[in-house]
């Protein structure tokens, strides 16, 4: 059996048309017919070089290469990294050509492309707008030709394409069921309250017999006889194997009083939020003359303080490119500044950035050091809070490294440590992509208490709907909207 992961590429001088064959080993089989064609060309039409070339024809036949022009103009279109959606992206242009969030596109269509038996998709909706996951969902659904195992905090995929679930806990259990997402909640639920009943009838049986036990043992009734001796034997017996049966029974997690525990905060400090001003005016960004951003037939945007500002649009369309100038200008750094236009920031404010490639973390600090890192005075205690709001355990925290962390929770810490900073504006470029769903629902309640301006990208409409939006831009649409 082959398989594939879906990574971001690291070629970036290959064209999209070159990565896509490669993935399916068409590339390394048109190399070869063209050598073939080229020995033939000279002369040489030996039977062996003949038979070899049948056979190269044969196997580029059978692995799609006669179809794979329209098959990768269809998946590029379907993932809307096409010329049609971006303007200017065609399977000749490069990887270093295109956006973060094309290239994780790119990545995921790749796979899905390739002629691997078993595709790995660790979190592929993470940065992919909402018509981009709708077409990933039937890609994945309709596919009989090869086995898909997704990774993803992502409910869209789990309710629309699964037909298998694989649910693993916090206490390290893993559960395994054929089925849709819906299903597998529904019959879950059941299985905890049967779980917790059996554990409490099974705890009530146990602390009645061991009491009973004891009585006899402490009024010495085991010591008259023979036949008394081997009652308590046979009780403590029974007693260890009740032991033993209820160590091997699950944990049922306590959600409620975890909930009440984990309340986030983003801002504890004295120090009055900030007034706070901003202005985008006929901003245009390009690289190499292509891609970048432009708000110029979108007009003067103007953010306050307290204001709630999604940008929203198309992998592509700049909004990245955008936070990161805003964030730039709040930074007072000159090194990415737009080509024309203007963005205005009041110096005054305290501004928290994050993107998933700017994370901004040292390796060999402790968690907990990161985190207090940012504060103006280092509270361990409203450290190891946060951190437990954003997921972390609150006793292992104490004593891990940076460098320990997966990627996901390496952003969970880099959210984590920017919150602790008290700032008066956050920008967020897709702050949920590696976070579970509670998580998010606790993060879009502490955004909604937040006295400070926010200014976010995210492609996870459900989080952006718990959010009390004041004003949205869409790049893709040139519009933008003030809802409150």
């Amino acid at each position: 059996m082959s398989a594939t992961f879906e990574n971001q590429p690291t070629q970036a001088g290959l064209t999209i048309r070159e990565y896509f064959l490669e993935g399916r080993g068409l590339r390394q089989l048109e190399t070869k017919k063209r050598e073939l064609e080229n020995v033939m060309a000279a002369g040489d039409n030996s039977p062996k070089v003949l038979g070899e070339y049948g056979e190269v024809l044969d196997r580029f036949e059978k692995q799609g290469g006669y179809t794979a022009e329209t098959e990768i103009e269809e998946t590029l279109d379907g993932l809307r990294v096409s010329k049609r959606f971006s303007g200017h992206i065609t399977p000749d242009s490069r990887l270093n050509q295109v956006s973060s969030g094309q290239r994780t596109k790119l990545a995921i269509g790749r796979a899905l492309f390739s002629d691997a038996q078993l595709v790995i998709l660790d979190d592929p909706t993470a940065h992919l707008d909402d018509e981009s996951v709708e077409w990933l969902n039937r890609r994945l659904a309709g596919q009989s030709d090869k086995a898909v195992i997704v990774a993803s905090n992502d409910d869209r995929i789990a309710k629309r394409a699964a037909s298998q679930i694989l649910q693993i806990e916090n206490t390290g259990r893993v559960l395994a069921f054929r089925g849709s997402l819906v299903n597998f909640e529904k019959i879950r639920k059941f299985q905890l309250e049967a779980e917790r009943i059996a554990r409490i009838t099974g705890e009530r049986r146990h602390d009645k017999l061991e009491k009973t036990y004891n009585k006899f043992k402490n009024k010495g009734d085991f010591r008259r006889s023979k036949d008394f001796a081997r009652t308590g034997a046979a009780m403590r017996t029974r007693i260890e194997r009740m032991d033993e049966k209820l160590a091997d029974m699950p944990t049922v997690p306590q959600e409620p009083k975890q909930r009440r525990q984990n309340v986030l905060q983003i801002r504890d400090s004295q120090r009055p939020v900030a007034d706070s001003s901003l202005i985008i005016d006929m901003v245009q960004k390009t690289f190499n003359g292509k891609g970048g951003v432009d708000t110029s037939s979108i007009g003067e945007i103007r953010v306050k303080k307290g204001d709630r500002l999604v940008v929203a649009g198309q992998n592509g369309s700049g909004k990245s490119t955008l936070l990161r100038m805003i964030a730039n200008e709040a930074a007072g750094d000159n090194k990415f500044k737009p080509d024309r236009g203007m963005i205005v920031f009041n110096s005054r404010q305290k501004v928290g950035y994050m993107s998933p490639d700017r994370l901004e973390l040292k390796s060999n600090r402790g968690v907990i050091d990161e985190v207090t890192s940012s504060m103006d005075q280092a509270n361990e205690g409203r450290a190891i809070a946060i951190l437990s709001s954003m997921g972390f355990d609150s006793h292992r925290v104490r004593t891990q490294k940076v460098q320990t962390l997966s990627a996901g929770e390496k952003q969970q810490l880099a959210l984590a440590k920017l919150i602790a900073g008290n700032p008066d504006v956050l920008i967020l470029d897709e702050p949920t992509s590696n976070l579970r769903p509670d998580i998010k629902s606790r993060l879009a309640r502490a955004l909604n208490e937040y006295e400070g301006t926010l200014i976010m990208v995210d492609h996870d409409p459900d989080f952006i709907e718990q959010l009390n939006v004041t004003q949205r831009v869409d790049l893709s649409k040139k519009s933008q909207n003030r809802l409150r």
